[in-house]
């Protein structure tokens, strides 16, 4: 049973809780003192799953390591062959045991560590340049990062954002960190979120001759909400992206194959650093956001290091590619591995809702089934009868059918009001990662934010 709420209410709740995330005070102990992420083993997920208008597809999650193991069966050391501790852009292998990925004849991709081998150009295009002790240029880039870029995660005119990040985790390599700081500028800031400001701090230290290695969480954005399931795929307009630096590069992959293999990607990155023998967190993110990682993924034990050659999905869609060019149909983006009973039928149709997507749920259980994302509608009271809320009076709907006008007209966005009162039970971050996840749209925190003055007039 979902108890659902009033929409103002809740849209009150997360502007003062995602403006308190952003203001949150700093832990006492600096994340650069913090140990950082130990090479044992932590248990993935193999499900993945990515957000788009190609419908969802809920698959069960079985365990998996991404850590390097010995033959004894212990975690091998960071420093060790058998690690995926980045130190240049040439990549790194994928840890034992982890699927290999077995390349096809006409492959034409060549997966790599998107985090570039930068050049002392690179920096004086930056215009950066640091001295001192390993620590102090470690904490000096942190620092830059800090200053210097802008964090555009759900920030009006950065629709864009997570491109690098998405990409990148089925054919890694694609968008790298060279290309981030060249083609990801506005209004004189680099910009990013916590993808491109992780390989790109790599870069920068590893320039300096320092150690370094990327992080990952385990979880996914819909691992916080049992009710979104894993999906795949990709829009038309994301894949328009995609094709430029695909045609760059000669892979010729169409937009059919693209949606096969295009995942949710984890949570969050960061980038670590050894110094005096121990990995150190350097997350610029955090004063962004007022998120602590260590507490946030450490203490949770929700992290792996990234091992980027793993995640090559080339050879599938070559297979798709060749399937393609045979004429052949491919299958459906939103196929399922949950038992029968929760399984998205083959011909699912869906409905087709107020901005013309076709294949959104067709009610509040296909929805809450993982079938399919929420469907978007103009008028509040239809989103109030998509998910069978009663009771709500005439006078409300009015009310919270301004504001959804206004959250429009401010931020450029459409509000998927379904989305908001299924997820009723989130607030802050997990609100807007639940929302995503529903919906495949953005939350803009900075409407959010202000929405809290406008309704306490």
């Amino acid at each position: 049973m979902i108890h659902y709420i009033r929409l103002s209410a809740l849209l009150i709740i997360a502007a003062l809780l995602l403006t308190g995330c952003s203001a949150k005070n700093p832990p006492s102990i600096s994340p650069a003192e913090k140990p950082a992420a130990s090479p044992v083993p932590v248990a993935s997920h193999s499900a993945a799953a990515a957000i788009n208008s190609e419908g969802v597809s809920v698959v069960t999650t079985s365990p998996s390591s991404n850590t390097a193991m010995n033959s004894p069966g212990t975690a091998a050391a960071p420093s060790s062959p058998n690690s995926n501790t980045v130190t240049n852009s040439s990549g790194t292998a994928a840890a034992p045991g982890s699927p290999s990925p077995v390349k096809a004849v006409t492959n034409t991709f060549q997966a790599a560590s998107p985090v570039s081998t930068f050049s002392s150009d690179d920096l004086a295009s930056l215009r950066i340049s640091f001295k001192g002790t390993p620590r102090e240029i470690a904490d000096a880039i942190m620092k830059w990062q800090e200053d210097n870029w802008f964090y555009a995660s759900g920030a009006k005119g950065y629709e864009n954002v997570s491109d690098p990040i998405r990409w990148n985790y089925f054919l890694p390599g694609i968008f790298t960190s060279l290309d981030i700081i060249r083609e990801r500028v506005k209004d004189g800031k680099i910009y990013g979120i916590c993808f491109d400001y992780a390989v790109s701090y790599c870069s920068i230290a590893n320039y300096y001759g320092l150690e370094t290695r990327v992080v990952n969480s385990i979880s996914k954005p819909s691992s916080s909400n049992p009710n979104i399931g894993h999906t795949k795929g990709m829009s038309k307009e994301e894949y328009d992206r995609l094709k430029i630096k695909l045609d760059r590069i000669g892979a010729k992959y169409q937009y059919e194959a693209i949606r096969l293999v295009a995942e949710e990607t984890p949570t969050h990155y960061w980038a670590e650093v050894k110094i005096d023998g121990q990995w150190v967190i350097k997350d610029a993110t955090q004063k962004a956001t007022g998120n602590d990682t260590y507490a946030d993924f450490i203490n949770a034990k929700d992290f792996e290091i990234t091992s980027w050659l793993s995640r090559d999905r080339s050879a599938e869609l070559d297979k798709y590619q060749r399937s393609l060019d045979k004429g052949e149909r491919l299958p459906d983006a939103g196929t399922s591995n949950m038992p029968p009973s929760n399984a998205r039928p083959p011909d699912y149709a869906g409905l087709t809702d107020d901005l013309g997507q076709t294949g959104r749920a067709a009610n509040i259980d296909d929805l809450l089934k993982g079938w399919s994302q929420a469907p978007y509608f103009n008028k509040v009271s239809d989103a109030y009868t998509f998910v069978k809320a009663s009771g709500i009076s005439s006078s409300a709907i009015n009310d919270e059918q301004k504001l959804k006008d206004l959250y429009e007209s401010l931020s450029g966005k459409k509000m998927y009001t379904v989305a908001l009162l299924v997820c009723n039970d989130k607030t802050g971050i997990q609100l807007a990662e639940a929302y995503f996840a529903l919906c495949g749209e953005e939350l803009d925190m900075k409407v959010l934010e202000r929405f809290s003055s406008y309704l306490s007039k």
